[in-house]
């Protein structure tokens, strides 16, 4: 552990031995990451998409299997560090190494079983050269003050024949379909803001054009719709936006590095925005893209999202980011615990996908 700017802490992490080491510990760090998901049901087929062809996900994990990998994680790379890690609401800066970048480290379980985004609000980062930085950057205004150009739903509530090539992934096997979901967020996101601070737009309307039209002026973008990461090629993982033209309708990674942002936040509301080509700099994909193009933080996905559980954790850290004046952090720790307490939604894959990269204020 290095300390950060103020009282910060930030945990490089990576695998280390543990001297009475699990089974499982001498397994590849890929193959466990890839374990542990499995055990969390968190990689099935995304939201809106349907499988073609006869795509059979892999088999699961028994439901027990999730807490044991989650507390032996905690154990391996939490515990040897958390007696120096601070007692003030501070927040944990995590660096991920590799394929820990896959990891729901607010979902790690301590001996006594607390979540460890319960005792801290955490932040990721590429690297502390990185995050500094972006701290560095010349403040925002107040999140209250800040406009919010908002996306939902883009594909509309209908779609041509499932063969249309707007909408077939190539050598995916899925198609897409709409997110009527996403659009009911958006609006009740807008509805946190006043009309003269924020631009909402839905179905076919929400554009590459119509986007590139209001996000420069945008304090906050948040794009709720289809997204995939592509890590054979990282900067074509893309969100889907409206738009009859294949390419016209898909924002990649390329291309939301070309926009001049000076977004405070940036939320990309979909699936696997938090995933592209895990590097030992960090992962490249989307994530890295919208930072590049100028934006002070992302809030990205690791895995396929629930509609309802989303939309909920959504409002939430709005709501206290906004109007209750927490820290982009804290605002998430706050709102995930609330969809944790939700009936049904008790499971990390409800509540646990969303992971905030950048600058935490």
């Amino acid at each position: 552990m290095r300390s950060s700017r103020s009282s910060t802490a930030c945990i490089t992490a990576a695998p280390a031995a543990m001297p009475a080491p699990s089974p499982w510990l001498t397994v590849p760090v890929a193959g466990r990451v890839a374990r542990l998901r499995r055990a969390l049901v968190v990689d099935d087929t995304p939201r809106g998409m349907r499988a073609v062809g006869g795509t059979v996900p892999p088999p699961g994990e028994p439901p027990e299997a999730s807490s044991a990998l989650l507390r032996e994680l905690y154990a391996e790379l939490i515990a040897p560090v958390e007696a120096v890690m601070p007692r003030d609401g501070s927040p944990v800066v995590i660096e991920p190494h590799r394929d820990l970048w896959l990891v729901p480290f607010t979902a790690l379980l301590d001996s006594d079983g607390t979540w460890l985004g319960d005792k801290w609000p955490l932040l990721y980062a590429a690297s502390v050269r990185i995050l500094d930085q972006l701290r560095r950057q010349p403040a925002r205004a107040a999140p209250a003050d800040l406009t919010a150009l908002i996306v939902g739903n883009p594909m509309g509530r209908t779609l041509p024949a499932d063969d249309d090539p707007r909408f077939r992934l190539d050598g995916i096997g899925f198609t897409l379909e709409p997110l009527p979901g996403a659009e009911a967020e958006a609006a009740r996101i807008g509805e946190l803001f006043l009309d003269s601070q924020r631009t909402i737009l839905l179905g076919p309307s929400a554009d590459r054009t119509a986007l590139e039209r209001h996000v420069r002026d945008a304090g906050i973008v948040h794009l709720a719709s289809h997204a995939l990461a592509l890590p054979d090629s990282p900067l074509d993982s893309f969100i889907v936006l409206g738009g009859s033209d294949r390419d016209a309708a898909r924002l990649t990674g390329r291309h939301a590095m070309s926009l001049s942002l000076s977004a405070d936040l940036v939320t990309l509301s979909a699936c696997q925005t938090g995933l592209g080509k895990v590097s030992g700099d960090g992962i490249i994909g989307l994530s890295r893209a919208f930072l590049a193009a100028g934006a002070r933080s992302v809030l990205v996905s690791q895995w396929s999202v629930s509609d309802q559980a989303t939309a909920d954790l959504m409002v939430a850290f709005y709501r206290r980011y906004l109007m209750e004046g927490e820290d982009k952090t804290r605002a998430l720790q706050l709102a995930t615990r609330e969809v944790r307490a939700t009936r049904g939604y008790d499971q990390p894959r409800y509540w646990a996908p969303f992971i905030l990269i950048g600058a935490e204020k």
